[in-house]
């Protein structure tokens, strides 16, 4: 079947690309949403730090109360996994399923035979209640002969294979991010390949407009993957950023054309303001290759944070899991 060439509609500038993505990160003006509907909108919200989730929220919405997020990990209607570039998010239990069933076919440690192996063995020894690191590592030394660097990784893969999810009590507000872990009910299974056409449906119409090589780094899936997945989406919208680059976009999605009814905000101060206010908030492709050292980015979606206002500067914290 021949294929028609797909037409870029114009053009986005870096400002239309910064309020884009202010915008759709609910940046712009607050809005009155459960913390679970900010977490989903979002695909998630990064929680290597207890604190960060609760920032967020706070930001976005109108009538943010911690205790209605606390009372969603309570019962684990929101919970603490290790999902996107392996690092930790709190993300819906509906979007567990989703995103564990997009990643599947990634190859991801926890796809290792090894953990194959080993995730039904750590899984019942969680039968009982939380464990902690220490237990699941005594566990493997005495067990399976397990020691040192392999025993880590080994336990760090196989309980993401397991579902053994980090306990609520980590992701409150004044929790301690350490470790205990409990086990998940297994998720509702899905078909990997629309899993990830909606997972990224959904990134788009939160962090979009992006080019292929954004989704690819904000995902860390393979370009196969994603090429099945965005097929699956088409017709999607295309435009060209200031350096000629393809973006792609949901239908229906508002492309960082200037609204006359909202306020004005600089290019760079809402860049600035989107990477601050967390990794989440930075759309990949409204950072410039050619922009002040201190903005460019680390990783697709999560930027140096430090910049030349003082008041800003920030020094990341190394990353948990």
């Amino acid at each position: 079947m021949c294929r028609v060439r797909a037409v870029s509609e114009g053009v986005l500038t870096l400002r239309e690309l910064n309020r884009s993505t202010l915008a759709r990160q609910l940046l712009l003006e607050r809005k009155r949403l459960s913390p679970a509907a900010v977490i989903e909108r979002l695909v998630g919200m990064q929680a290597q730090w207890p604190s960060a989730p609760y920032v967020g929220i706070w930001t976005r919405t109108t009538s943010f109360r911690r205790e209605a997020l606390e009372r969603k990990l309570a019962s684990a209607d929101v919970v603490k996994a290790t999902v996107m570039r392996q690092t930790l998010h709190l993300v819906t239990r509906r979007d567990y399923a989703l995103l564990r069933a997009a990643l599947s076919e990634t190859n991801f440690p926890w796809q290792t035979s090894e953990a194959k192996r080993l995730a039904p063995l750590v899984r019942a020894l969680a039968a009982a209640g939380p464990v902690t690191t220490s237990e699941a590592l005594a566990h493997l030394e005495h067990e399976h002969g397990l020691t040192g660097i392999r025993a880590r990784r080994a336990w760090r893969a196989t309980r993401v294979r397991a579902h053994l999810l980090h306990h609520h009590e980590t992701a409150l507000l004044h929790g301690s991010p350490g470790g205990r872990f409990v086990a998940l009910e297994e998720p509702e299974a899905h078909d990997p390949t629309e899993a990830r056409a909606e997972i990224l449906r959904r990134y788009l119409a939160a962090f979009g407009p992006a080019s292929r090589r954004d989704i690819g780094a904000w995902s860390m899936m393979h370009v196969p993957e994603l090429a099945r997945a965005l097929e699956r989406l088409e017709p999607l919208r295309r435009f060209r950023d200031e350096h000629g680059r393809e973006l792609l976009d949901v239908q229906r999605a508002a492309a960082g054309r200037r609204n006359p009814r909202t306020r004005s905000v600089p290019a760079e101060v809402g860049q600035r303001a989107a990477c601050v206010r967390g990794s989440d908030a930075c759309a990949p492709g409204a950072i410039q290759k050619d922009s002040h050292p201190h903005e460019r980015r680390r990783r697709a979606d999560v930027p140096h944070r430090r910049v030349r206002r003082r008041h800003l500067a920030r020094r990341e914290r190394p990353r948990r899991t």
